[in-house]
């Protein structure tokens, strides 16, 4: 079987993604084109490497919005949370506010927010 890798690092640590190639087909829109992923799976540990085994991957380039400068308008940056709704959203789920005026999509804001977040962020690294 054929397997891809991908190597994800923070301030603390770097852990090699391995994707087989079916996973990858699954997700390779994400995998390609994403500046921000969550990968869940597998974890396994030898030696001080690590190596995540890669069950379902999240593209989270639009929370890259947090970084911008621009988004620093003065109110609180709000950041939705895994339904989609932003924190301060304090209506039932399903229940709209017939008098609060109908809210831009979160969808479309993340998006714009997420060309803008490019920007800032450096360039990925290509080992092809």
């Amino acid at each position: 079987a054929k397997a891809i890798f991908l190597t994800l690092e923070d301030e603390q640590a770097v852990a090699n993604v391995i994707f087989w190639e079916r996973t990858f087909n699954r997700y390779r829109p994400i995998v390609m084109g994403a500046r921000l992923i969550s990968v869940t799976g597998k974890l396994q540990s030898e030696s001080d490497v690590i190596h995540i085994v890669a069950d379902k991957v999240e593209d989270l380039t639009p929370w890259l919005s947090v970084l911008l400068e621009e988004a620093g308008t003065g109110q609180p940056v709000n950041e939705p949370s895994a339904s989609g709704r932003m924190e301060n959203d304090n209506r039932e789920e399903g229940v709209a506010d017939a008098h609060a005026p109908q809210a831009a999509p979160v969808q479309r804001d993340l998006a714009a927010l997420s060309g803008k977040a490019e920007k800032v962020m450096p360039k990925g690294r290509n080992f092809q």
